[in-house]
């Protein structure tokens, strides 16, 4: 895949805790995002790794773009995710 090179739109969703399990259980399924691990003051995926997945036909300018997505918690020390009150599910578009 060729690398993303310019941001076009960026948004984010909020997970609540409880529902973080399932949501990375998918999203490292479906757009191979690297599993969520501790560090420092929250969860984050594994070495940064965000899940990729091309779009299916050219935008209205005839460019292509990839989307990134990735789940993050709010700052914490709680390990239990079901404690956590959220967690980010970012969705970024990138121009290739």
């Amino acid at each position: 895949m060729a690398q993303p090179s310019q941001l076009l739109c960026e948004t984010t969703y909020v997970v609540p805790g409880p529902q973080a399990r399932a949501m990375e259980a998918l999203l490292r399924r479906r757009y191979g995002m690297g599993k969520l691990v501790f560090e420092c003051c929250g969860w984050a995926p594994e070495k940064g790794r965000s899940g990729y997945f091309r779009r299916s036909h050219p935008m209205a300018d005839g460019a292509e773009a990839v989307y990134a997505i990735t789940l993050s918690s709010e700052e914490t020390l709680e390990r239990r995710w079901d404690r956590i009150g959220k967690f980010y599910l970012t969705l970024s578009i990138y121009a290739l």
